[in-house]
């Protein structure tokens, strides 16, 4: 493949920088094409093994490892691969020099610490590591994209205190790249070498299996919700209720339809409501089955039998039944686009929620009265899919395009669901259009696309109350927190205006604190977020409203202190929840650092004090020798 003059320069620029072995380097690679990424990776990777040294076939100069998206720490990532190297064999085919350092056995390297790996190794010998896959996180949790994160910024700590000599090269989509500007700034400043590619077309023959592209870690949510398949579009149970509680009683289901099929001729039309009940099994078969690789073929089963439907000779005359049937054949390429060939799998839904909605057609004024609660809910849950589907593909290309796209179609959805008769649809629907605003801001006219986001989620709280739906409440509460957060801290915001808005992002987050700590029993919300995280970002709000205090002129020591004392407090409640996760433990020990120095800098000795009788006594020798 030729590289376009622009790309190829930007490659040779890459490559050169790599060449030069330098110790200490962040650099950043940004590409937006999975397939041509993918190429670009392999192509590098081939290229600095032929070019290396001749302790190549030992140590590469340069590792290329995929990123672990169920467990994305590149550190322990890099840990385990130096595992996997022959240790012994490297030691003895190092050069002795009077300067270099003794050798060690093969059992003192396996018993290196991950967080103290590098050291150990001899730095003239010490590999670079590029990643690639950071795309893969959009179809993980916000505490997984979270935890990437914070990984980063511990390994920018590392790398500002010299305790590691290694170089890493990070392949990322442009939407990535914003979010480590914005949520990891020490990272993005500490980065050496920022390469940009332009996506450009692959050979015909090219694959490509790297999936897309993340969300930013503090919204709560999995992607917009949308209606799923079967009775939950609004379809009657057909032709019989069948027990579908264990994947033996869907293969048995499946089966029953299988058998029924068989006695029917091909042309009957009978067949497609039969073939729409058997996709649908097949679908639940897909997310009752624990083996990924079972779940992956009845997922695509499905998909093969709501397209044998479709071409069945008298499905144009049946317009209701080929709007649901194109409607589930979406949510099951959407349901497909999280394992593979995302943007593939997202433009394919598109396509069938498009041509259900061709057949539904838009409820006219005239025939509004005549049309049924059954029909109107159909219409306007497959333009909920649809807004779902063009969000989901927003985080994969054309953000600003295909987010737009997702705001009408949610708007539309909303003219035909009525909150007095489906609240919980409307709040759903509201949160989800909150979201939509809130990914826009970060690339269009940020602070009113923020604005619309405060509104939609305001309007969904009205609908996704604690008592109805505590869960859906929360991550509201939580997202709506987020919101005010990021408007709070807008460019050249005047101080008045930003104390406001993180007074309101503080309400917020203590009200999902309090709605989790109220709920009984403990435990039992389907939280789509991480709830210690938000007992960090509540501290990091409360710190920053401290700090503005002296800006308007405030004379009250009490107006510092007091949200000085309750942020330390909540990044305590922060490190105690994150005792598992070293990284993000140790980000909150970094802010309870913060708040104890402005504690004494703002109330001298007897308020470091007090800070120092909350702090756990294990980490009191610690704080000390760091204060």
């Amino acid at each position: 493949m030729m590289l376009q003059d622009k790309n190829w320069q930007t490659y040779r620029d890459l490559k050169e920088a790599l060449s030069l072995n330098l110790r200490r380097q962040l650099f950043l690679a940004v590409c937006d094409d999975p397939n041509f990424c993918q190429y670009l990776v392999k192509r590098l990777d081939m290229e600095s093994r032929c070019n290396g040294t001749p302790l190549d076939s030992e140590i590469p100069r340069w590792v290329t490892l995929e990123l672990e998206a169920d467990d994305p720490n590149l550190v322990h990532q890099i840990d385990r691969w130096y595992d996997t190297v022959n240790h012994h064999e490297i030691q003895n085919s190092l050069p002795s020099t009077p300067n270099s350092p003794p050798r060690r056995r093969k059992d003192d390297w396996m018993r290196v610490s991950p967080l103290d790996l590098s050291p150990h190794v001899p730095r003239e010998f010490s590999p670079g590591f590029q990643f690639f896959g950071v795309q893969r996180l959009t179809q993980k949790s916000p505490t997984q994209q979270w935890s990437f994160l914070q990984n980063l910024e511990y390994i920018a700590q590392r790398y500002l205190d010299l305790a590691w000599d290694w170089s890493l090269l990070l392949w990322i989509p442009r939407p990535w790249l914003f979010s480590i500007q914005q949520s990891v700034p020490r990272f993005w400043h500490c980065h050496t070498g920022l390469f940009e590619f332009a996506s450009e077309p692959l050979p015909a023959n090219s694959r490509g299996g790297v999936a897309l592209n993340g969300r930013v870690k503090e919204l709560a949510g999995l992607p917009p919700q949308e209606e799923e398949a079967g009775t939950a579009v609004g379809k009657k149970p057909r032709p019989v209720v069948v027990k579908t509680d264990t994947v033996e009683e869907v293969q048995e289901a499946l089966a029953s339809q299988k058998e029924a099929l068989e006695q029917l001729e091909e042309e009957a039309i009978a067949r497609l409501d039969l073939l729409n009940d058997l996709g649908n099994l097949y679908w639940i078969l897909s997310r009752k089955t624990t083996n990924r690789e079972e779940g992956l073929e009845a997922l695509k089963q499905a998909i093969q039998t709501y397209e044998q439907a479709l071409c069945h000779p008298e499905i144009q005359s049946q317009p209701q039944g080929y709007a649901r049937l194109q409607n589930n054949l979406g949510i099951a390429y959407g349901e497909l686009s999280r394992h593979e060939n995302p943007i593939d799998g997202l433009e394919k839904a598109i396509a069938a929620y498009q041509s259900a909605l061709s057949y539904r057609g838009e409820p006219g004024e005239q025939a509004y009265e005549q049309l049924s609660e059954q029909d109107l809910q159909h219409y306007a849950s497959t333009q909920n899919n649809l807004g779902t589907a063009y969000w989901n593909l927003g985080q994969h290309q054309e953000p600003a395009k295909n987010l737009k796209q997702a705001i009408a179609a949610y708007q539309e959805s909303l003219k035909y669901y009525h909150p007095d008769r489906d609240a919980l649809s409307y709040g759903m629907i509201q949160n989800n259009l909150g979201t939509a605003y809130w990914n826009l801001s970060r690339y269009q006219s940020s602070k009113d696309y923020l604005q619309l986001a405060i509104w939609s989620y305001q309007l969904a709280l009205q609908y996704r109350t604690v008592e109805k739906n505590p869960s859906g409440y929360t991550a509201t509460q939580n997202n709506l927190g987020t919101t005010y957060w990021h408007l709070a801290n807008q460019p050249n915001a005047p101080v008045e205006q930003k104390r406001e808005h993180l007074q309101e992002c503080i309400k917020a987050y203590q009200k999902v604190i309090e709605a989790i700590e109220n709920t009984q029993p403990q435990g039992s919300l389907n939280l789509t977020f991480d709830p210690i995280s938000t007992h960090n970002n509540l501290g990091v709000a409360l710190y920053q409203l401290a700090m503005t205090a002296h800006q308007v002129g405030s004379t009250e020591k009490s107006d510092i202190l007091e949200p000085l004392e309750l942020a330390l407090n909540h990044h305590i409640q922060a490190w105690l929840g994150w005792q598992n996760n070293p990284q993000m433990a140790n980000t909150a020990l970094n802010y309870l650092l913060q708040a104890v120095r402005s504690l004494y800098n703002e109330g001298g000795i007897d308020a470091q004090n007090r800070a120092l009788a909350q702090v756990p006594r294990t980490l009191l020798p610690e704080i000390l020798n760091r204060l």
